[in-house]
C-alpha cells in the first residue's frame, strides 16, 4: 500500500465515523472580561501532514459585549 492509498482509506474511515457517531455540537457563551476555554480549540492535521490548533468546527462561539449607554441619557 502507499501513502494514496492510505490516505483515501483514512478519508472514508472518517466518513463512516461521522455518521455512525457524529460529533458533539455544543455552544459556548463568554461575557465581558471572560476568557475564551483552552478545549475550544482541537488539534488538526493540514495538508502538509503538520498538527495544528483549529478552533473546534463543532463549537458554536458567542462574545457577548459589555453593554454601552446610549447617547443621551446621562
Amino acid at each position: 500500500m502507499n501513502f494514496r492509498e492510505i490516505q483515501q482509506l483514512q478519508n472514508r474511515i472518517d466518513k463512516i465515523q461521522k455518521i455512525k457517531k457524529p460529533p458533539r455540537l455544543r455552544c459556548l457563551v463568554v461575557n465581558p472580561g471572560e476568557e475564551i476555554p483552552d478545549d475550544l480549540y482541537v488539534k488538526s492535521t493540514n495538508s502538509d501532514g503538520e498538527v495544528e490548533m483549529i478552533q473546534d468546527p463543532f463549537a458554536l462561539l458567542i462574545q457577548v459585549e459589555p453593554k454601552q449607554d446610549p447617547p443621551g441619557l446621562n
